[in-house]
Parts: structure tokens; sequence; C-alpha cells
């Protein structure tokens, strides 16, 4: 179910978040993630999104991407992290060992 509906949900991840990535338009987590994917997805999959992270931002909260992570929770679920979005957002802001040092020096 978690899946289902997290795979539902792929059609709002679409537009300037894929074509401008992830951190190129500024972490913008507006409309897409509702409730329902908070309820029966993201969370569903054992990411453990606290308060810190909804409140402060993704960075901010420290949250560590392990390779459980993407194993087991959000690209288990179907939510496709395809061309666009890993070419010019997310990885393109070096996911590697680096990763950490990088991005939170930024922020």
């Amino acid at each position: 179910m978690a899946g289902t509906a997290l795979t539902a949900l792929v059609g709002a991840f679409a537009g300037t978040f894929f074509a401008t990535g992830f951190f190129a338009t500024g972490l913008a987590l507006t409309g897409v993630f509702t409730g329902a994917f908070f309820a029966t997805g993201f969370l569903a999959t054992g990411l453990a999104l606290t308060g810190a992270f909804l409140a402060t931002g993704f960075l901010a909260a420290g949250l560590a991407l392990t390779g459980a992570f993407l194993a087991t929770g959000f690209l288990a679920t179907g939510l496709a992290l395809t061309g666009a979005f890993l070419a010019t957002g997310f990885l393109a802001m070096a996911f590697t060992a680096g990763f950490f040092v990088l991005v939170v020096g930024i922020c």
C-alpha cells in the first residue's frame, strides 16, 4: 500500500522539480508532500522524517541518506529518481562520500 500511494504521487514530481533539480529549486517541499504522502508513503518505509526535518529542511536536520535508505525506502517504493533529477539535482551536488561535508558546508 505504501508503495502504491507513493507511486501515485510520482506524477506530482514533475516539471520544474525534475527539470531544475532538488537543490536548484531551493528544496521547495510544498503541496506535493501532502498528508497522504507522509502517512502512507515516505514514513511507512521507515525513513524517519522528524519535526526538525519538516520545520527546518532536509539538510538542516542532518538526514542520513544511507545504503538502507536507498535499498529499502525511497527507491524501493517505486518513486522513480530518473534522468534529469539525478543529473541536475540530487546527485549533481556530489552524492558521494563527500556529500555531507559538501552540502552541509554549502547550507
